[in-house]
């Protein structure tokens, strides 16, 4: 019996699973943080080992693979992998069969359980990553806040904080979110909301869900932003069709805006349905970490000569 062990590492928290051949989900374990560009590559490594000692105990692995959040770009992906040899040989782990992948790229395969798909991200920021039927993959967006995350929590929070300004300078009135920002953050003033946006750790994201609730409530100002936000996502999935040349897809709406319902989720369902008839919006099959144990499977059976000893 093979076994397979899946893990997927984010900004916060890190899931891995141990899978049997026929994909059984044998044991669940949760750690700490792995995204290197935010926790470190040693941390990131560390995490991962801890993981991967715990859960195979025992067992023989045949193949790792690792959904990891700051992974991306192959030049964090390859330092990455050289922390995780280096910390193994240290401790006398030796891995032979391991890959990093992204964690979109494990997000995608656990929605469509390997399938053709689209998976559209919009939390914090935002992006849309997607595999043909051939198994090719696309990506579109992830520019990060600077010059991109349309449609994610932090374009929309600051969409909402500059109506809030606009609204103290009288530029524009009748809206309820500076209301419901100055309760929230106690924000009523020039001075106020200036000394608070531009400390060091205010989050601008967390705005966005005042947004929501002001939309959902009939704040034209409000409304105007998220139209604008549900625009931008579909400007993702318009160019993601394009490059997929698919007559169908199913698409999976991921992260913290999207996952859960509320007013702005509807609102860019609706707008999908309206918009793009020949796509299926479904939820996620299975999480991430499956997507990573379904990598591994393949990626094993692919060279059953591989070995993995511990």
């Amino acid at each position: 019996m093979n076994y397979f062990i899946g893990i997927d590492g984010g900004g916060t928290k890190t899931r891995s699973i141990l899978a049997d051949d026929n994909l059984r989900i044998l044991q669940t374990i949760e750690g700490g943080a792995a995204n290197p560009l935010t926790a470190g590559f040693g941390k990131s490594a560390r995490t991962m080992l801890g993981l991967i000692k715990k859960i195979s105990r025992k067992k023989k692995i045949a193949f790792i693979t690792a959904g990891i959040a700051g992974t991306g770009r192959e030049l964090h992906k390859k330092k990455l992998k050289q922390e995780i040899i280096k910390q193994a040989a240290e401790q006398k782990i030796v891995l032979n069969n391991f890959e990093i992948i992204s964690d979109a790229h494990a997000a995608v395969e656990g929605a469509f359980s390997g399938k053709p798909g689209i998976i559209l991200i919009a939390g914090t920021g935002s992006i849309l990553f997607g595999k043909d039927s051939e198994g090719n993959f696309i990506r579109i967006g992830g520019y990060g806040k600077l010059i991109g995350d349309e449609g994610s929590g932090y374009s929309i929070g600051k969409k909402g904080l500059s109506t809030a300004a606009k609204m103290i300078d009288k530029r524009i009135t009748n809206s309820i979110l500076p209301g419901l920002i100055n309760k929230k953050f106690n924000i009523g003033s020039r001075d106020e909301l200036i000394t608070k946006i531009y400390s060091d750790n205010f989050d601008i994201a967390s705005a966005a869900p005042l947004v929501i609730d002001a939309a959902r409530s009939g704040d034209k100002h409000s409304l105007k932003i998220l139209e604008e936000e549900c625009s931008a996502l579909t400007d993702h999935l318009k160019a993601a069709i394009k490059l997929l040349k698919a007559n169908k897809i199913n698409l999976c709406l991921s992260g913290g805006l999207l996952s859960n319902k509320n007013f702005y989720s509807t609102m860019l369902t609706n707008k999908i349905k309206d918009d793009f008839k020949n796509v299926r919006i479904k939820k996620a099959e299975h999480p991430p970490e499956f997507g990573a144990v379904l990598l591994a499977k393949k990626y094993y059976e692919s060279n059953p000569a591989n070995k993995y000893d511990r």
